[in-house]
């Protein structure tokens, strides 16, 4: 079948997507001569997939930056006392930092972003709205580079599915 976006799932997708790709701009992807310098082509990659389970629609968001530096996310989850100092983290716990208000690894703010409102924005409007968003972390031998994705994983209320033409026309209208 296909799958249609019901108006509320589109403005969902709309909001959401803007931010990550804000995110994406100002903290994964990279400057082409950075990325030259690490053996990337010039231009960075974002890729969306969609998965398709009975009761969801899972959505797959990355870019081919650099990763979450999960030291750096560390330490200043240190200094804003969001963590405690000698307790066991995962590395997945360290990265969900990310999503708390007020949080931010950008020294200076930015048209983008540094202002610590962005991820954690996205957060609350998708439990607002019944979505859950995650990261999943790929593997890496520097937890200054891990590259990650975020899925999203959207309720049958946001969507429906379509098995013919004469169904997408009657939805449609």
């Amino acid at each position: 079948g296909t799958v249609l976006i019901k108006e509320k799932g589109a403005d969902f997708l709309y909001s959401v997507l803007l931010h990550l790709i804000r995110n994406s701009m100002d903290h994964g992807i990279e400057a082409p001569d950075q990325r030259a310098a690490a053996g990337k082509a010039p231009r960075g990659t974002i890729t969306i997939d969609l998965a398709f389970e009975p009761d969801h629609l899972i959505l797959s968001y990355r870019d081919d930056g650099h990763g979450l530096d999960l030291d750096a996310i560390q330490n200043q989850g240190l200094e804003q006392g969001l963590i405690k100092a000698g307790q066991n983290y995962s590395d997945l716990d360290i990265a969900s930092l990310i999503f708390v208000s007020g949080f931010s690894t950008k020294n200076a703010v930015s048209e983008i972003s540094g202002r610590g409102v962005g991820l954690n924005a996205v957060a609350t409007y998708c439990q607002d709205i019944g979505v859950d968003i995650r990261i999943q972390l790929e593997n890496s031998q520097d937890r200054t580079m891990v590259p990650f994705r975020f899925e999203i994983t959207l309720p049958r209320t946001l969507f429906w599915i379509a098995q013919s033409p004469n169904q997408i026309a009657a939805q449609a209208s």
